[in-house]
């Protein structure tokens, strides 16, 4: 299989750095939010380890893999009104700012609200409404806390700002995604979340929602026309991350130093470490950076 030429992809109104960042990005991550592939081709343990993520999220993002069904994501329609959708489509395209987004660093074009200015944006019976979800999706375990200590935001999408966002977790607790646009607005810009052993496309129409855990990977492929916006709401604080030792028993953990222990002792291994970190300072800085890795390993 070969895929498309990049550039075909990504069209003549995708923006240098987001082309910078399409060549970097990692082959399933490409074939999926770039090329349109079909999700259920891509298996997503290898999707996983693709993204180099840090051990404690990888573990995480593994465990909502395994989520079933509504476990995983609780899907909700027309949580809010067309005419709540449409005053806050309004108001992320004169407000928004473009400050660097805290997944990939690329101009986020988002309007932060408060809760209170959410609440007078869509009124009383949809921010009702919306603030139930939490309930809906976690049940007993669901607390007051959730509802009260929160991160709202509109985001923009149009092929030429902000064309795609990368697979990625949150940092919250609990994350509720609504879509605002009515059908036929943009082409492409599919919210896609990796759970049930599957990558899965979420499909959903001007107001509906989904709920789910920071845990879950998810991402939104390109969008090709029009703009797409969605109200992001993060509830609540993530849950610590597992300690090291919780992670690795001891046979994984001796299995990790001795595979540490055989790099620190591979001297062509370090010196080419130390070559690439010395850069054009020359092979006496390399050997010293070389002797540094070694005593701090």
């Amino acid at each position: 299989f070969c895929p498309p030429p990049l550039d075909a992809a990504l069209g003549s109104q995708v923006s240098p750095e987001f082309q910078w960042q399409a060549a970097r990005m990692p082959p399933l991550s490409r074939s999926l939010l770039l090329f349109g592939d079909d999700p259920g081709s891509v298996d997503p343990a290898e999707l996983v380890n693709e993204l180099r993520l840090d051990l404690s999220t990888a573990e995480d993002v593994r465990r909502a893999l395994g989520a079933r069904g509504d476990e995983a994501v609780l899907r909700s329609p027309a949580v809010l009104p067309p005419a709540a959708c449409e005053a806050l489509r309004n108001a992320v395209s004169t407000e928004s700012q473009q400050k660097a987004d805290t997944v990939d660093g690329a101009p986020d074009h988002q309007l932060n609200l408060s809760r209170e200015e959410l609440e007078s944006a869509i009124g009383p019976e949809a921010a009702a409404a919306l603030w139930s979800l939490p309930a809906s999706f976690l049940g007993e375990a669901a607390d007051a806390a959730l509802t009260s200590d929160v991160e709202i935001f509109v985001r923009r999408y149009t092929p030429a700002t902000r064309p795609w966002n990368p697979f990625h977790t949150d940092s919250s607790r609990l994350t509720i995604n609504v879509a605002l646009d009515p059908p036929g607005r943009y082409t492409g810009g599919t919210l896609l979340g990796c759970f049930d052993a599957q990558v899965r496309p979420l499909p959903r129409g001007e107001g509906d929602a989904t709920t789910h855990e920071s845990t879950l990977l998810h991402g939104v492929s390109q969008l090709t026309s029009g703009a797409r916006h969605a109200l992001v709401v993060f509830l609540g604080r993530a849950r610590p991350a597992a300690p090291a030792t919780e992670l690795l028993d001891d046979t994984e953990r001796l299995a990790e130093a001795s595979a540490l222990a055989g790099l620190m002792a591979d001297e062509p291994f370090l010196e080419r470490c130390g070559a690439l970190l010395a850069g054009a300072a020359g092979p006496a800085a390399a050997a010293a950076k070389a002797d540094r890795l070694r005593e701090q390993y």
